[in-house]
């Protein structure tokens, strides 16, 4: 599913949660957020506006295969990340995993994470 660029944005911009209490796992606007914290600098984006824009797609997944291998033992965000290519990079294309209760990170196909 696509998040909604303007809602995201303004969610980021504004320190907006859209969490529900009474929810064990992650909204996407809340892990929408903390994916672009984890992406936020080059070549991602330097702002907050570029990084969101970075993020193509995300996808909560319960049952089925994890992009890092193996299967999913508990909910994940999978969040499909493309940024484009530059003067000191080629395009890059992969995906970043989050942990959909904790919000941490599982794994990430990208480079330039640490």
């Amino acid at each position: 599913m696509k998040v909604n660029p303007a809602v995201a944005l303004a969610a980021l911009v504004f320190g907006l949660s859209a969490g529900n209490a009474a929810a064990k796992d992650l909204g996407e606007l809340d892990a929408f957020t903390k994916a672009v914290q984890i992406l936020k600098g080059p070549p991602y984006g330097a702002s907050v506006v570029e990084t969101a824009h970075s993020i193509q797609s995300s996808e909560l997944v319960a049952r089925g295969v994890n992009p890092c291998g193996g299967l999913v033992r508990s909910p994940i965000w999978v969040f499909h990340v493309s940024a484009a290519k530059t003067s000191t990079h080629e395009q890059i294309t992969g995906y970043l995993v989050l942990d959909a209760r904790t919000g941490q990170l599982v794994c990430a196909g990208l480079p330039f994470l640490d």
